[in-house]
């Protein structure tokens, strides 16, 4: 299998494993929604790593997406129950 249809298969298999099994980014509202779907993303990205040798970019960015979402939460938490006490 060429290099291209190996990336085109990866790219296609992830787009269909991200539509049914993890939340869109904007519907992620607790950390451990986003935590679920790092977890998931990454067991998709090792997979990818095993099977392919190859890993679609759109995995990454989902991959920083939800990462990027998960630190939001988690120092909104920070702020919100420290706030008085540093104040």
């Amino acid at each position: 299998m060429s290099s291209v249809n190996i990336e085109k298969k990866a790219e296609r298999e992830f787009k269909k494993f991200g539509k049914h099994n993890l939340l869109k980014p904007k519907k992620c509202k607790r950390i451990d929604e986003a935590n679920y779907c790092i977890q998931q993303i990454h067991l998709k990205i090792q997979e990818f790593k095993n099977k392919f040798d190859y890993v679609p970019a759109s995995a990454q960015i989902m991959f920083n997406e939800y990462q990027n979402i998960q630190d939001r939460m988690v120092y909104e938490n920070f702020r919100e129950t420290y706030q008085n006490v540093l104040c």
